[in-house]
């Protein structure tokens, strides 16, 4: 069986009070749970607007 986990929206760079640190850190709890399942998961969908603007440096934070 293959199993996936799809995660959408995830807005990476949001413009907030916090500088979108609130939206990286909802991120990587995501992912930390996603680890923490019983049994493998063989593929992360990630969907829908994974940065909060499409300019370069948003961008960039999305993908390092």
């Amino acid at each position: 069986m293959f199993v996936f986990a799809q995660v959408s929206d995830i807005h990476i760079g949001q413009d907030r009070e916090d500088g979108g640190a609130g939206a990286a850190e909802r991120a990587r709890r995501v992912m930390a749970y996603l680890n923490e399942l019983p049994g493998p998961i063989d593929a992360v969908l990630v969907t829908g607007d994974l940065a909060d603007h499409g300019s370069p440096p948003s961008i960039f934070r999305v993908v390092g």
